[in-house]
């Protein structure tokens, strides 16, 4: 995936076909050098989609687009069987489509709408 930047732009474009093979290698072995803390029960998976929804929620109040999350259910049986949520998905994900965001505005999402930590566990 290229992150592309125009002065103070940051635009980020899918990952061409001829290079989702090397992508996704690239992505396992990250994951595999730096696992993820998954969580352990059902209470602590619901907490921690709900941390994301809020987080997506509160990312479209600032005014932006937002991408709609996985169905509650669906992600809380992914992570209770070892699974990221979706490795696609993220409450900022629609901030690095289109026509990007400027620096300033990006620090001031995360700054106001906080993603989530995987350390929530039970």
């Amino acid at each position: 995936m290229d992150l592309v930047g125009s002065g103070d732009v940051l635009d980020m474009e899918e990952v061409p076909a001829e290079q989702q093979s090397a992508f996704q290698a690239d992505f396992d072995e990250c994951l595999a050098r730096n696992p993820l803390e998954i969580v352990k029960s059902r209470e602590s998976a619901e907490a921690f989609y709900d941390a994301l929804v809020a987080t997506s929620d509160c990312v479209a109040a600032l005014g932006y687009d937002v991408d709609e999350p996985p169905s509650r259910e669906a992600s809380v049986e992914s992570m209770l069987s070892g699974s990221i949520i979706d490795p696609l998905w993220s409450p900022y994900g629609a901030l690095f489509t289109g026509t990007g965001i400027a620096r300033d505005e990006l620090e001031r999402v995360y700054s106001e709408c906080p993603e989530p930590q995987w350390g929530v566990t039970g």
